[in-house]
């Protein structure tokens, strides 16, 4: 069912956007898949054969990809950042909401803003890999239920933000989140491999917490304190922009509750290490 459903909605939701929009979107999602395609059948970047299980290995596939979306969106949303004040020229408004009849007051296009690029670029990712994970449910894998809530609520929000122009300026605090994927990554590739007890494994579990905490709470706080400074700017934006506030505030309270596990984990890990040299 849901492998009929979940392509058909988004293919429809990406059909309704602008065209040099939805053509973004459409290329974000298959140059992902092509890579991942590509990682499977030339076996890059792998362990060595017969050292993970063949699930195992679907998920190191799709963590490399992860990587090559995380790391561009990374750098794309300090761009986002520095176009602020092209946004802001004309009026404050137009960093939360921009109507239709308003495009001709931007410096541009709106597909030639960094914020629309990478926000196809990010969408485009989300829909592949909800995708993904759908296939790896037909391949007898289970769901995790936050990640696919997480990626449902994303894709529906970016669909929406795409569509209508509100919430620019968030944007920008949202995709550097991604910031901290890298290393969350980088931990895993040393604790499938059972090497938890190796310096590289606490180096970046060390760099994977602090970077969480950095971006995703601390930063993505920072945004939802600046969108609570400008209420005066954004409550006059279009009703379905408040349900893409509340999403935001929702993936927010996601974030606390995966960054306190993190750290839990990491003090966890510190305890044994510890421990470790003490018997030494």
């Amino acid at each position: 069912m849901e492998l009929f459903l979940a392509p058909t909605l988004m293919g429809i939701a990406t059909f309704h956007q602008d065209p040099a929009i939805a053509l973004m979107i459409t290329v974000s999602t298959a140059i992902f898949s092509f890579c991942y395609l590509a990682i499977k059948k030339y076996r890059l970047f792998h362990p060595e054969t017969c050292t993970l299980t063949d699930p195992l290995e679907a998920e190191w596939r799709s963590r490399i990809v992860s990587m090559m979306h995380a790391i561009p969106l990374s750098i794309g949303s300090l761009m986002c950042f520095n176009e602020w004040d092209a946004l802001i020229s004309k009026h404050a408004m137009n960093a939360w909401h921009i109507p239709k009849s308003n495009y001709h007051l931007l410096p541009g296009e709106p597909h030639d803003f960094w914020v629309i690029r990478c926000a196809s670029f990010f969408l485009g990712y989300l829909q592949y890999d909800l995708m993904w994970m759908i296939f790896q449910k037909k391949a007898g894998q289970k769901y995790d239920v936050g990640m696919v809530v997480h990626h449902v609520l994303f894709i529906a929000i970016t669909h929406y933000n795409l569509k209508y122009f509100v919430l620019a300026k968030t944007f920008a605090w949202l995709s550097f989140c991604e910031f901290s994927t890298p290393f969350l990554n980088m931990r895993w590739f040393y604790a499938v491999r059972s090497l938890k007890e190796t310096k590289e494994y606490f180096l970046w579990s060390t760099m994977f917490m602090i970077s969480f905490i950095a971006v995703r709470w601390i930063g993505y706080g920072l945004g939802i304190i600046d969108i609570w400074k400008h209420k005066d700017e954004w409550k006059l934006a279009p009703t379905g922009s408040k349900f893409v506030l509340a999403g935001i505030h929702f993936a927010y309270i996601l974030n606390i509750l995966w960054g306190s596990m993190v750290f839990k984990s990491f003090l966890k890990n510190l305890r044994i290490r510890k421990h470790s040299s003490k018997k030494e």
